[in-house]
């Protein structure tokens, strides 16, 4: 019985965390990970260096990066990164954050292990 206390906790905590406005922590068949308001599901890039993205070009049109906002700043354990064409993006703790074209509908996570590299984004 601790360990579901310790579980039930953890997840009120995350729960809690501040998120920046265009990001959602949701439940999915029993998992949690995050989504965008649009329901898709976020991805992050093995490939990628901590508060950098190397996805640029034809990448970038296949795993769209999540944008923060003009003058975004850090909030919990998101913060913005600039990309190489000087625009922002969203990084959880460090790592950048996509979505991916091949999810047409909100909830799919057909990017999820894509290429042995994409890994959906969960707490």
């Amino acid at each position: 019985m601790p360990t579901i206390l310790c579980l039930a906790a953890l997840t009120t905590s995350l729960l809690d965390a501040p998120l920046p406005a265009a990001i959602s922590l949701v439940k999915d068949n029993g998992a949690l990970k995050f989504c965008d308001d649009d329901g898709h599901s976020l991805y992050v890039y093995d490939r990628d260096p901590a508060g950098r993205s190397v996805c640029v070009g034809q990448c970038a049109r296949e795993w769209p990066s999540v944008a923060a906002p003009p003058g975004a700043h850090q909030i919990g354990d998101w913060t913005p990164i600039r990309r190489t064409d000087g625009s922002l993006q969203w990084a959880y703790k460090g790592k950048p954050v996509y979505t991916f074209s091949g999810d047409t509908a909100a909830g799919q996570t057909n990017g999820a292990g894509r290429g042995a590299v994409w890994r959906l984004l969960a707490p």
